[in-house]
Parts: structure tokens; sequence; C-alpha cells
């Protein structure tokens, strides 16, 4: 069944105004510049090759070794249609590259808005345990994403959109208390 395109257009705007709050939380949060961006080696790593090796990245690669910003977990749920159309509007076109992200700069993501679900809402092992060490805070990557998800194609009813949208404003009260 496809979605309205009123719905979709609702979705858009009830996700970036998640994606303010989300950007918010992170830059209180203050985890990746300090602890990984600035470092010549990173905190992400994944396993690669053949034999799955442990590979590590440039710090000023972040978590952003290839492209992922039309990657979901959830095709079943996904419409990034809009939200793509407006990013190619505001960025243009990706320029291919072959070590990092296609929309990766030297200073980090191009995007300061219009991130995927997965760009926005993924973290780190070491940033998900700073937030529960420094902040008591238990993130949940996963379900972060799938709520975006399900926000962004319009499939998630209003109320538990401003429930959601409460639970990111209490992340970013979580921080500032601290």
């Amino acid at each position: 069944m496809k979605t309205p395109k009123n719905k979709l257009a609702q979705g858009l705007r009830d996700y970036l105004e998640c994606e303010v709050l989300l950007s918010e939380f992170f830059d209180k949060a203050n985890f990746c510049l300090p602890h990984c961006i600035s470092r010549p080696l990173g905190k992400y790593n994944i396993r690669t090759g053949s034999d799955r090796e442990l590979t590590s990245f440039p710090g000023n690669v972040g978590c952003c070794p290839e492209s992922m910003f039309n990657f979901t977990n959830y095709p079943e749920i996904s419409n990034h249609s809009l939200l793509e159309a407006e990013r190619v509007k505001k960025y243009g076109t990706p320029i291919k590259k072959k070590d990092t992200c296609d929309y990766h700069t030297p200073e980090g993501c191009a995007f300061k808005d219009h991130k995927t679900p997965t760009c926005l809402g993924y973290i780190c092992p070491d940033f998900l345990w700073y937030l529960d060490e420094k902040f008591g805070i238990n993130y949940s990557k996963y379900g972060i994403i799938k709520n975006l998800e399900l926000i962004l194609a319009g499939k998630k009813p209003s109320g538990e959109v401003r429930e959601f949208k409460e639970t990111l404003k209490g992340l970013v009260t979580a921080v500032d208390r601290n």
C-alpha cells in the first residue's frame, strides 16, 4: 500500500524536527569530535575482508567509511523519496568516493540536515558506553532509527510522533543536567 503524498510531506516535516533534536543532543553530548574525529585513529571499526580482520579508520572518517546515506535496516517501512529529493536539491549529487561516504568531507559530513535515519541515529559502541557512563542514558540506536524510518515514511501516528519527540527532548535534558 502506497503512502499518500500528504502523509509523506508531514512525515518529512516531523522527521526534520526530530533531526534538530538529535543534532542538539549529539552536539551537547560532545563525544565524536574530541574522542574520535580529532584523533589520528577513530573509534569506529568493523570486520572486513575474507579473514574478517578488525579494520579501523582515520579519526576524520568517523563512522562513515562507506556510503550509507540511502541504507535502511527496515526496507519494508522505508521511504526516503522526499528526503532524498530535498537533500539533492540542497547538497547536490554526491561525488563517488572509495574510502568514505560519498558525502564525507575533510570536515566531516557535508549534511547539516536531511541525513537519513541510519546516518542520524547510529552511534558507535564507545559512544553508547559514554552516554551510559556519563549521563545514565541507555540509547537504543536501532529503536531510534526504526522510529525515524516510521516517521519519515508517514507511518507513525501523530500521538506516537509527539511521544518520540518528547523522548528526544528528554535525551537533551539528561545531557544538560550534567
